[in-house]
């Protein structure tokens, strides 16, 4: 019997673009103004201008279909989820991406895409970016096709694919280097929180008639209350990715 397989769905997500995945699949494009309409597979389309390519996915405006890749290479080929995912790794050789289920799952890339988010390894958009910062990381040096140039900060150059990908290449070709700027990029993130409260705390305290604070609906109690909430959420996904670092790198 063959050995059950694992699939890192935001790695072949990260790695194949859907214009990728359309071009493959034969699928007509045109550009229209800064974005790209391709035929919508979904509903039998005929005209550009209903569906676009975006950064993470297919949206048409007709028939309000949002497709991933997957569920694209899904609908085109007439394939099962597990069938369309192993397609994607034939025919762009993600192999990296393909994991036996006996594999020793602490290896895997251990941060998610909102952790990164928020230490600063990710931006919202994700994509098509040339330059990504890796400030703060010990070694500065040339590694495959990645440039790091030193200067006031490190520079990660690459073109053509998305920061989430950079990430975990550099995981995969050293992951104490990673681990190392994942933590020092955390720990800048944890300061600023942490400052951010004491000011706003600062701010309640001092700033604000006592009265005030006793009555409902305040605005600027609420405001306090609303940043000094959103920062502790946060510095609780910061102290997730310091445990994940001091984990990894024993």
């Amino acid at each position: 019997m063959a050995k059950e397989k694992l699939f890192d769905i935001d790695m072949i997500k990260a790695q194949v673009s859907v214009e990728m995945v359309c071009d493959r699949l034969g699928l007509e494009t045109k550009p229209i103004g800064r974005r790209i309409s391709v035929l919508c597979p979904f509903h039998g389309d005929t005209h550009f201008g209903n569906a676009f390519i975006f950064t993470d996915n297919l949206y048409c405006y007709a028939c309000n279909t949002n497709a991933d890749v997957i569920s694209i290479v899904q609908k085109v080929s007439n394939l099962t989820f597990v069938e369309a995912v192993d397609f994607l790794i034939r025919e762009f050789n993600l192999h990296g991406c393909s994991i036996s289920i006996e594999q020793d799952r602490t290896e895997r890339f251990p941060f998610t895409k909102n952790e990164l988010t928020l230490i600063g390894l990710l931006n919202e958009n994700n994509h098509r970016k040339e330059k990504y910062i890796i400030s703060y990381a010990e070694k500065k040096e040339d590694k495959d096709s990645y440039v790091m140039r030193s200067g006031e900060e490190s520079v990660l150059v690459k073109k053509g694919k998305s920061m989430m990908y950079h990430n975990y290449t550099l995981f995969n070709q050293d992951k104490k280097l990673f681990l190392t700027l994942a933590a020092n990029k955390a720990l800048e993130k944890k300061a600023k929180l942490s400052s951010t409260i004491k000011q706003t705390l600062t701010y309640y305290l001092e700033r604000i008639p006592l009265e005030d604070k006793f009555k409902e609906n305040n605005f600027a109690v609420n405001i306090c209350g609303h940043i000094i909430d959103k920062c502790a959420a946060q510095l609780k996904t910061v102290e997730s990715v310091l445990d994940k670092c001091r984990y990894h790198l024993g």
